[in-house]
């Protein structure tokens, strides 16, 4: 299974795909939340600090905040079937060619030549990686080592970039990271077994495994004391500075609270999906969307009338 996900450290609205189309909330003050009218038949949403992008039947469509020009559409896009989104840049990509614009301050918007074969992209903050049918790649900032890929990568199943300056990939041989050291979320521990899943934060790192979750890096909040008792994890969630999983006895999250983003809601049943922020969490059940945490401009207000979410 690939991935391509980030925890954007700052975002401050939210989008959901339903029966009815793409709903957006939350902080909008940038024209994020202005979904234009005429979407049909959406494929790929991508959603950055304070823009967001689609790619429906027709075209790739951007709106909100265009300050790097992050929501101006090159010419020529080609082909395309997937969308990423950095901060303040945005990617679209097909199998054999992927294109990005918007703040290219650190060489981000810049995509090396002879990508083919893509399988993901993931885009941190002020770097991108994607996977191709070669390896994964990486341009952008590289004040950290975020752009220098390990030699050793063989085999990638998974990438991950986050909120912060550090990427991991799930291969062959297990969990290997690479970018910012700074709070040791580079160091992986030894003995993970059969990994099914990875998570990145700002400055720590997750991994679900056959024996349940393990943390590394910054622990500043207890973000990575993972619980006790957790019982056949079925989903892992890594925010900017918390963690939320989906055990046999349901959501569990751990890590910074300061703004109640740990504090799970009653009543969730059949959760599907979590997504988290830094500050705020969000849960796909069965009855709908529900969002907890931060909430200064609105973006754990989850509008009504939300039927059959197929996105989150």
């Amino acid at each position: 299974h690939l991935l391509d996900a980030r925890a954007d450290a700052l975002r401050e609205h939210a989008c959901a795909l339903d029966a009815e189309g793409l709903k957006c909330w939350g902080k909008g003050d940038r024209g994020q939340l202005a979904v234009p009218t005429g979407l049909t038949g959406i494929k790929s949403i991508a959603t950055g600090r304070h823009h967001t992008c689609v790619l429906d039947a027709q075209e790739v469509k951007c709106w909100g905040d265009s300050t790097y020009g992050q929501t101006t559409i090159p010419t020529a896009l080609g082909q395309v079937s997937r969308l990423s989104a950095g901060s303040n840049t945005s990617c679209a990509f097909d199998d054999d060619h992927a294109r990005c614009w918007g703040d290219n301050t650190n060489g981000q918007a810049r995509v090396p030549a002879g990508l083919t074969g893509i399988k993901a992209i993931a885009a941190g903050d002020d770097h991108v990686c994607a996977l191709d049918a070669n390896g994964v790649k990486c341009w952008g900032a590289n004040g950290a080592g975020q752009t220098q890929v390990p030699a050793s990568l063989k085999g990638v199943r998974s990438l991950v970039s986050g909120g912060g300056a550090h990427t991991c990939a799930l291969d062959a041989e297990g969990v290997k990271c690479w970018g910012s050291n700074e709070q040791g979320q580079l160091e992986v521990p030894k003995g993970l077994k059969d990994v099914r899943s990875i998570g990145v934060g700002v400055m720590h790192s997750c991994a679900l495994d056959a024996e349940g979750v393990k943390c590394w890096g910054n622990n500043y909040q207890h973000q990575i004391e993972v619980p006790p008792g957790l019982k056949n994890v079925k989903l892992l969630m890594t925010g900017g500075f918390h963690n939320c999983v989906l055990d046999d006895q349901g959501v569990k999250c751990w890590g910074g609270n300061q703004e109640g983003q740990t504090q799970i809601p009653s009543g969730l049943k059949g959760v599907k999906q979590l997504v988290g922020g830094a500050l705020n969490t969000c849960a796909l059940d069965q009855e709908g969307v529900k969002c907890w945490g931060y909430n200064v401009y609105g973006q754990s207000n989850v509008p009504a009338g939300l039927k059959d979410v197929r996105w989150l």
